[in-house]
C-alpha cells in the first residue's frame, strides 16, 4: 500500500485456511450484492486446484504421482501454463487493496477489475494527467476512460467516449487496442459492457482511419465471433464494426489477416471468415473482391478453401439481397466450375450458393444464370441424396426467374426428378421438393393442366401423411404450398383430398394442420367450384373433427366451420338444422371447454344462418344462452356466451325478434357486471351498448311498452352500475364503457346521465376520472355539444372556493380537451362558450391550470381550421405566449413548455403564420440562450410546416449587386 505496509489477504485466499464468509477485509456490503460476492468467493475456494501439500495431508501414505502419458503431455503442458497464467493474474489482482476511489470523477473499481486496471491503481494518487510519467501517461489516461465506460453512469460513459474520440490519434492504435483487447479478453464483462466496448471500437476506427492497419488481425479476432451470436442485435453490431474497419483500411489488410483461415479445419472459423468477407464485399463492393473470390473458389490446394469461397458468395447474396444482381455475372463465373468438383461437399455448397443467388435476384436476372442451367439439370438427373437436394433447390429457384415458355420447358424436363423425390424418406429432400412445387405453382408460366395432371395428385398423396403433418418445421411450408396449388387449379381437388384426410386422422396427429389448410383455401379461394355433395362432405368432416375434441381445447375446427359457412352463403341452408342441434347439445356439456366452443361457434355463424332465412333457429339458441348466464361459473365460458348473444342480436333482422325480450336480457346482465373476469366485463359492456343502440331501432307503436321499460332500465344502469367498469384493468373495457354511456344517453334522456358523470369527476381514482371525462366527450358527440358544455362550464364556476376545486376544475378542463378532440370541426360553433373559462385558467398562477388550458386551446385550434375564428385564437395566443419562458424548475414546467409549443404548432393552421412570426421575433435573438432555444424550436416547426406563408414576414434586406431582395407590396399580397 501507499504507506509501505503489507496488504492483508482475505482469509479464503490463504492456503490451508477454511473459508469463513465475512472474514475478509473488504468493506462490508448489504443486500443481494454482498451475498452474491460471498457465494462467488466461496465457490472459487471450493473449486480451486489442490496443491501437493494438501493432497499429502488428505491421502494416506503410499500414493504416488502417476506420470503423464506421452500422448497427453502436450495437453497437460498447455493446461499447466494456463493455470500458471491464472495464478499470476490472481496474484496481480491481490497486489493492491480495492480503494474506495481511484481518482476524481471516476467510478468505483470492482475487485474483479484489479488485474486489468493495475496500472491505474498504481497512479491513482496523481490526479493531473500532466504530472504522470511520460512512459505511462497515455496508458493511464486510456485506462481512466475505459473505467468510465465500463463502470460509470451515463454521464461518465459519455465523457469516456468523448475523450477517446478526441484524443484517439494522440493515444495511438497500439496503446488503445492493447488496453481495449485486454479488457475484452477478461472474464468480467457482462453483455451491456461488451456492447459498450464494441461501440467504443467502432468510434475508434472512425477517428483513426487507416492508422489501424497494423491492428486489423487483432480487431477481427475480437469482432468476428459476434457474427455468429444468436442475438440479431449483437450480429448487427459486429457487421457495423467490420464495415467501418473496411472503410478505414481497405480490402487488402483484411484479406491478408483472414488468408490463413480460408482452409482452417474448424467449420466455425471458416463460417466466421466467410461472413466477415461478405460484410466487406457489401461495404466495398463485389467487383474489387471478384478476383479474390474466384481464386478461393477454384483453389486446387484445399477443398476447404473452395467451400469457404462458396460460403462467401452465399453470404454475399443473403447480405445484399436484390442489390447483388449487378454483380451476379462475376459471382456465377467463380461458382460455376465448382458444380463439377470431385468433392461432394463442394458440389453441394455450389448448388446451394446458386440457389441463394437466384432467390436474391428474383424475379429477374435469368440471363446471368445461363452458364449453370445445363450443369444443374445434369446433376439433378445423375445424383441422389444431399447433392440432389441442393441441385433441385437450385433448379426450382432458377425456374422462378425464367419467362413463361422456358419455365414450362424446364418444369417438364425436371418432372421425373420431382416425381422420384416425392417418395423419398430424406427429410431435407422432402422440404426441398415442397419448396420447388410451391415455386412452380406461383409461376405464371406453369399451366393449370400441368399442375392438375402431373403435380397435384402425387403431391397430396406423398405429403399429406401423419408423419409429415406433425412436423412443425415443414408444416408452414406445406400449408402455403397447398394454398398456392389451390389458387391455380381450384379448390375442388385440394378440398376433396383434405376432407378424406380429416375423416381418417385423429386430432392430435393430423387434423389440426388439415383444418388449417381447409380454412386458408376456403378463405382465399372460395367454395364456388364445390358441388352440393362435396360441400356436405367437407362440412360434415369439419363438424366431426370438432365433435371428436372432447376436451374443448382446440378452436381450429371452429374457425374452419365458420369459414365454410361464410363461404357457402345460401348453400349452407341444408346444414343449419344439423348445426343448431349440434350446438344445443354441446352448450349443456359437462366440460367447460366444449361449452365455450359451442358458444363461439354459434356466435360467429349467426350472420350466415340469418342469410339462410333461419333466424328462428337463432332465437331458440339465444333463449338457452340467456338461461345459462346466471348458472355459468366459468369466466371464459360466460364471456363466450355473452359474445354469442351480442353477435346474435347484431345478426337478427329486428331487435324485437330477440328471445327473451331485451329488458329481461338486460336484467340478467346487471349482476354479471361486477364479475372479476376481464373478458366477461368487456363482453357485458359491449352487449349493453348494442342493446342501447337497438332502442331506436325497436321504437315503434307495437313495441312501445317494451322500449319504455328498456329505457328505464338503461337509465338506472347508467346512474349506478356502469361506473364500476370505468375502473376495469383492461383499457378496451374502459373505452367500451365510455362509448356505452354515449349510446345510453342517445337512447334515453342525456341530462341525468351527464349529471351522474359530473359527480363522478370528484372521485379520487385518476383512471376513473379520465374515463369519465372521455365518456362526457362521447355523450357530447352522440347527443350534440350543447347538452354537455353548459354543465361543464357551470361545474367549473361552482367548484371555485370548495375543497375539491382544483380536482374538479382540472377534470373539467380535461373533459373540454377530450370534447373538442372528439368533435373536430363540429366543435367550432361552441368555442365562444368556453372563452371566459379559458381566460381564467390561462392567467391562473398554477402551472397545471395553464397547461390543461393550453391543451384545450390546441384542440380548439385544430377544430377551427377553415373557420372564421382567427381573432379568438389571437386573443388566446396573447395569453399563452408568456408561458414560453416560464422560469419555474421542474417536470411540470417542461410539460407546460411542451403544451405551449403544441398550441403554437396547431395555431398555424388557423392563424396567419405571419402573426406567429411577429410573436416569435421577440425572442429569437434574446440575450439568454435558454430563451432563444425555446423560440427557435417553435420557429423551426413553423418554418417546416408553413414556410411558404412566412415569405411576407421576413425582414427586408438591401440589394447587393446582382442580387435583388426588395419586394413590392403587390408581390407580398400575391
Amino acid at each position: 500500500m501507499g504507506d509501505g505496509s503489507t496488504p492483508q489477504r482475505p482469509a479464503w485466499e490463504n492456503e490451508g485456511a477454511a473459508f469463513v464468509p465475512g472474514t475478509d477485509d473488504e468493506e462490508p456490503l448489504d443486500g443481494l450484492d454482498a451475498r452474491q460476492r460471498r457465494l462467488v468467493s466461496e465457490m472459487k475456494y471450493r473449486n480451486r486446484y489442490l496443491t501437493d501439500e494438501e493432497l499429502d495431508a488428505v491421502l494416506p501414505p503410499g500414493y504416488e504421482v502417476v506420470p503423464v502419458p506421452a500422448e497427453l503431455a502436450a495437453e497437460y503442458e498447455k493446461r499447466r501454463r494456463d493455470a500458471e497464467e491464472q495464478r499470476e493474474a490472481a496474484a496481480k489482482s491481490r497486489l493492491h487493496d480495492v480503494p474506495e476511489s481511484v481518482g476524481e470523477n471516476l467510478p468505483p473499481l470492482r475487485a474483479e477489475d484489479t488485474a486489468t486496471f493495475e496500472l491505474l491503481l498504481q497512479y491513482r494518487h496523481i490526479a493531473n494527467d500532466a504530472d504522470l510519467p511520460a512512459d505511462v501517461a497515455r496508458s493511464v489516461m486510456v485506462l481512466r476512460c475505459l473505467l468510465r465506460i465500463k463502470n460509470g453512469d451515463v454521464k461518465q460513459r459519455k465523457q469516456g467516449y468523448r475523450m477517446i474520440a478526441e484524443k484517439a490519434r494522440y493515444f495511438g492504435p497500439e496503446i488503445l487496442f492493447q488496453h481495449i483487447f485486454e479488457l475484452w479478453m477478461s472474464e468480467t464483462l457482462d453483455n451491456a459492457e461488451k456492447h459498450a466496448i464494441v461501440k467504443l471500437i467502432d468510434r475508434v476506427l472512425f477517428h483513426l482511419g487507416d492508422v489501424v492497419t497494423d491492428t486489423v488481425p487483432q480487431i477481427l479476432t475480437v469482432i468476428q465471433p459476434l457474427l455468429c451470436e444468436p442475438d440479431p442485435y449483437t450480429r448487427d453490431e459486429g457487421r457495423e464494426v467490420i464495415a467501418n474497419l473496411a472503410r478505414a483500411v481497405g480490402l487488402k489488410p483484411i484479406v491478408l489477416a483472414l488468408k490463413r483461415d480460408m482452409d482452417d479445419p474448424s467449420d466455425e472459423i471458416r463460417v466466421m471468415t466467410a461472413r466477415t468477407l461478405a460484410v466487406v464485399a457489401k461495404t466495398l463492393g463485389v467487383e474489387p473482391m471478384a478476383d479474390f473470390i474466384a481464386a478461393v473458389c477454384n483453389s486446387r490446394k484445399s477443398s476447404l478453401a473452395r467451400q469457404t469461397g462458396l460460403k462467401i458468395v452465399h453470404d454475399i447474396a443473403g447480405a445484399m439481397g436484390s442489390a447483388v444482381r449487378k454483380d451476379v455475372r462475376l459471382l456465377i463465373g467463380a461458382v460455376a466450375p465448382c458444380l463439377e468438383d470431385q468433392q461432394v461437399r463442394v458440389k453441394i455448397h455450389a448448388a446451394t450458393t446458386i440457389a441463394a443467388l437466384a432467390e436474391a435476384c428474383h424475379p429477374h436476372g435469368i440471363e446471368e444464370f445461363i452458364p449453370v442451367l445445363g450443369p444443374i439439370r445434369k446433376e439433378c438427373r445423375n445424383n441422389r441424396g444431399k447433392v440432389l437436394s441442393a441441385c433441385l433447390r437450385a433448379m426450382g429457384s432458377l425456374i422462378a426467374l425464367m419467362p413463361p415458355v422456358d419455365a414450362m420447358d424446364y418444369a417438364q424436363n425436371t418432372l421425373d426428378t420431382i416425381s422420384r423425390a416425392f417418395s423419398t424418406v430424406d427429410e431435407d429432400l422432402r422440404k426441398v421438393v415442397i419448396r420447388v412445387v410451391q415455386q412452380l405453382a406461383r409461376h405464371s408460366g406453369i399451366t393449370r393442366e400441368f399442375l392438375l395432371g402431373s403435380i397435384s395428385g402425387p403431391f397430396f398423396a406423398a405429403f399429406w401423411t401423419v408423419r409429415l403433418a406433425i412436423d412443425r418445421r415443414t408444416m408452414r411450408l406445406l400449408l402455403e404450398t397447398t394454398v398456392d396449388i389451390a389458387k391455380r387449379i381450384g379448390a375442388a381437388t385440394p378440398l376433396q383430398v383434405l376432407s378424406d384426410y380429416l375423416r381418417d386422422r385423429e386430432l392430435d396427429s393430423g387434423q389440426r394442420p388439415a383444418l388449417q389448410a381447409v380454412n386458408r383455401i376456403v378463405e382465399r379461394v372460395g367454395t364456388v367450384e364445390l358441388t352440393a355433395e362435396m360441400a356436405a362432405k367437407l362440412f360434415e368432416s369439419a363438424l366431426d373433427c370438432l365433435q371428436s375434441d372432447e376436451a374443448g381445447s382446440a378452436f381450429t375446427a371452429v374457425t374452419c366451420i365458420v369459414s365454410i359457412c361464410t363461404s357457402l352463403e345460401n348453400r349452407m341452408t341444408p346444414f343449419v338444422m344439423q348445426l343448431i342441434a349440434f350446438v344445443k347439445s354441446r352448450l349443456t356439456h359437462s366440460v367447460a371447454g366444449v361449452r365455450r366452443q359451442a358458444a363461439e361457434l354459434i356466435g360467429r355463424v349467426a350472420e350466415p344462418i340469418v342469410a339462410c332465412q333461419r333466424a328462428d333457429q337463432l332465437v331458440e339458441v339465444s333463449r338457452g344462452l340467456v338461461e345459462r348466464l346466471s348458472g355459468e361459473v366459468e369466466g371464459p365460458v360466460l364471456a363466450s356466451n355473452i359474445r354469442a348473444l351480442r353477435e346474435i342480436l347484431e345478426a337478427l333482422p329486428h331487435p324485437s325478434m330477440m328471445q327473451p325480450r331485451l329488458p329481461e336480457v338486460l336484467q340478467q346482465l346487471v349482476p354479471i357486471i361486477k364479475n372479476p373476469n376481464d373478458e366477461v366485463q368487456q363482453g357485458v359492456i359491449e352487449l349493453i351498448g348494442k342493446i342501447a343502440i337497438a332502442v331506436d331501432v325497436a321504437d315503434s307503436p307495437e313495441h312501445r311498452d317494451e322500449v319504455a321499460l328498456l329505457r328505464v332500465k338503461l337509465s338506472q344502469l347508467a346512474s349506478d352500475g356502469l361506473f364500476y367498469l370505468l375502473k376495469s384493468k383492461r383499457k378496451r373495457t374502459r373505452v367500451a364503457t365510455a362509448e356505452t354511456f354515449g349510446e345510453i344517453a342517445a337512447a334515453v334522456t342525456p341530462v341525468p346521465i351527464v349529471k351522474h358523470l359530473l359527480n363522478n369527476l370528484k372521485k379520487d381514482d385518476r383512471t376513473e376520472r379520465i374515463c369519465t371525462e372521455v365518456a362526457l366527450a362521447v355523450v357530447a358527440k352522440r347527443c350534440r355539444p350543447w347538452v354537455v358544455i353548459p354543465f361543464l362550464v357551470n361545474e367549473f364556476r361552482l367548484a371555485q372556493g370548495t375543497e375539491l376545486a382544483e380536482k374538479t376544475q382540472h377534470a373539467v378542463l380535461k373533459s373540454l380537451r377530450f370534447l373538442f378532440e372528439y368533435l373536430n370541426e363540429d366543435g367550432a360553433p361552441y368555442i365562444w362558450s368556453v372563452i371566459p373559462l379559458l381566460e381564467w385558467s390561462l392567467t391562473e398562477k398554477s402551472l397545471q391550470y395553464r397547461r390543461m388550458a393550453c391543451e384545450v386551446v390546441r384542440h380548439i385550434a385544430l377544430s377551427a381550421v377553415a373557420s372564421d375564428f382567427e381573432d379568438v385564437l389571437v386573443h388566446l395566443l396573447n395569453l399563452i405566449h408568456p408561458n414560453l419562458i416560464e422560469t419555474t424548475v421542474g417536470s411540470e414546467q417542461l410539460r407546460l413548455s411542451t403544451a405551449v409549443t403544441e398550441v403554437l404548432e396547431a395555431a398555424r393552421l388557423t392563424v396567419n403564420p405571419c402573426y406567429l412570426m411577429r410573436m416569435l421575433e421577440q425572442g429569437l435573438w434574446h440575450p439568454a440562450r435558454k430563451v432563444r432555444d425555446v423560440y427557435w424550436r417553435v420557429y423551426n416547426s413553423l418554418y417546416l410546416g408553413s414556410g411558404e406563408a412566412l415569405v411576407p414576414a421576413f425582414a427586408a434586406a438591401p440589394n447587393e449587386g446582382e442580387n435583388t431582395y426588395t419586394r413590392a407590396h403587390l408581390q407580398c399580397l400575391v
